[in-house]
């Protein structure tokens, strides 16, 4: 079972980021909320990258504004 699976398994609203390039990183991400509505990242790097990257956007939950929440 891989990590997607298990968020799935986990249920609730999953975020999926796909390919992403944040903190330096190329990665595959995606974001799930705890049932205390706390966001979690689930993250595979598959590579470098020569800048630093930000994300804007919503979190799993769909609460919009989280700002280099890559990184947060």
């Amino acid at each position: 079972m891989d990590v997607y699976d298990r968020l799935e398994y986990a249920g609730g609203p999953i975020l999926r980021e796909g390919a992403t390039t944040c903190c330096y990183h190329q990665s595959e991400k995606a974001w799930i909320d705890d049932p205390s509505g706390v966001s979690c990242k689930t993250f595979m790097t598959t590579g470098e990258s020569a800048t630093f990257g930000q994300y804007i956007g919503e979190d799993a939950g769909g609460n919009a504004g989280k700002k280099n929440a890559c990184c947060g």
